[in-house]
């Protein structure tokens, strides 16, 4: 069983486990016939001693995929980079909402966000209880876009069995808010981090993540400090 208190993810968090399966949500069920499918998956492992996970490359861009049903491949995808620097690390923390990025990269999809939408989200940060933060916002709900939900997240990792990367859909991180007049916005938690906070030059992967995405992570013995296997599945 994985410790999930050094994961940052205190106590009254709804997590559901069985074993070292991960997901996060509400009414999850897991029982013995919980399946995932092997040929769709990734297995990365942290350094000794850290619960971070290094990566190449985390990259936004256009993905098109096959219309035969069955058919996971893309069949084309267009990508830009948002990273600065070659190893930044992934940090899963279910007590996040989204998806985390570093200033610098956040900004980067930011443009990027408004320019292929032509200006119909506003990404934008603000200040809150002396901490920066921000993510896109539309003023009108999810189920008016179809284009945007081609989009995605490449995120590359460094040694990477099976395969070296996934690509996280951007409605995994979509949500519908609906205010007190009965406004609908459409919203993209990919988030700002204030550089000034703790984990900020890491990309951190949220709650959200794990609804579209499992994770089994298993501690390996390697004296005092354990290393984390992770394998993520479709």
């Amino acid at each position: 069983m994985t410790d999930w208190t050094a994961f940052g993810v205190p106590a009254d968090v709804p997590v559901a486990q069985n074993t070292s399966y991960f997901s996060v949500g509400e009414n999850l069920i897991f029982t013995e016939s919980f399946y995932v499918n092997p040929q769709h998956s990734i297995n990365i492992t942290a350094a000794s001693g850290v619960r971070t996970f290094s990566m190449q490359n985390l990259s936004f861009g256009l993905v098109n995929y096959p219309t035969v049903a069955g058919l996971l491949s893309p069949v084309s995808q267009y990508m830009q980079n948002l990273l600065v620097e070659a190893d930044t690390h992934v940090f899963f923390n279910p007590a996040f909402r989204g998806l985390g990025l570093p200033h610098y990269a956040w900004s980067t999809f930011a443009n990027l966000m408004e320019v292929v939408t032509r200006g119909q989200f506003d990404c934008s940060t603000d200040m809150q209880d002396g901490v920066e933060y921000g993510f896109c916002i539309s003023y009108t709900g999810c189920a008016s876009f179809t284009n945007v939900w081609k989009y995605a997240f490449q995120v590359y990792f460094n040694g990477g069995a099976n395969t070296n990367y996934i690509n996280v859909p951007l409605s995994t991180f979509a949500f519908d808010y609906i205010d007190e007049t009965g406004s609908q916005y459409c919203q993209i938690y990919a988030e700002y981090l204030d550089p000034y906070q703790p984990q900020s030059s890491n990309v951190i992967m949220g709650a959200m993540f794990f609804q579209s995405f499992v994770g089994i992570f298993t501690d390996i013995p390697n004296g005092s400090t354990p290393v984390i296997n992770l394998q993520l599945y479709v």
